[in-house]
């Protein structure tokens, strides 16, 4: 009884500590055919991942994926079986043991309730945000913006505003909401406040 007892504390433990990858993002990998998908991490134990796709239906019950999450400094790797699908989440029950792998700098984090300003030549965005990285911000804007275009970006963070400049690397429809447009944004430039703000909000973020 005590083993099972400590057996139980280990994997709570182990549940508690995976829970700083909710909200990261996560790469799919069918089995049968090595197709990849993107989503997010909703939900994450040592028996159950549950992942928001973000592409449209890639999966159905019983379909093998292994699945890569990437933090920031540590990120997970595990194979699984796909238990169900309901609209955009994927519910996997893990097979084998989970892994960690090295992490990266381009690891993204969700976010909700964030804007920002955007400024292109003479025209402002208003603009919402949707991932945070270190270097770089996903945005949800109401127009096009060439790729490859220089941008100011003013992000309205709570209690201050953080300053950047950056450089469009995508703009592409938004599946998720007609007539809007999802751009990626590499930040190059922060002065040291702005820095300095926007590395403990990627902290507040990521904890």
């Amino acid at each position: 009884m005590a083993m099972v007892g400590q057996t139980q504390a280990a994997k709570s433990k182990e549940d508690l500590a995976m829970q700083r990858f909710v909200r990261m993002r996560a790469r799919m990998q069918r089995l049968s055919d090595s197709k990849f998908f993107a989503g997010w991490v909703c939900e994450m134990s040592h028996q159950r991942a549950v992942i928001d796709c973000t592409d449209e239906s890639p999966c159905v019950s019983s379909d093998d994926v292994f699945v890569t999450v990437m933090g920031p400094q540590q990120g997970l790797a595990f194979r699984g079986r796909v238990a169900l699908v309901h609209n955009s989440r994927i519910y996997i029950d893990l097979h084998g043991p989970l892994r960690t792998v090295p992490g990266t700098e381009e690891s993204r984090i969700r976010v909700t309730d964030l804007n920002a300003l955007v400024l292109v030549g003479d025209t402002e965005i208003e603009a919402t945000a949707m991932d945070v990285s270190p270097k770089g911000i996903g945005l949800r804007s109401p127009i096009s913006v060439e790729n490859g275009a220089s941008v100011r970006v003013s992000i309205l963070s709570p209690g201050h505003t953080i300053q950047a400049t950056g450089e469009v690397r995508y703009c592409k429809p938004d599946a998720d909401a007609p007539g809007s447009f999802r751009l990626g944004v590499q930040l190059n430039d922060m002065d040291r406040v702005s820095r300095a703000r926007w590395t403990q909000m990627l902290s507040l973020q990521a904890a």
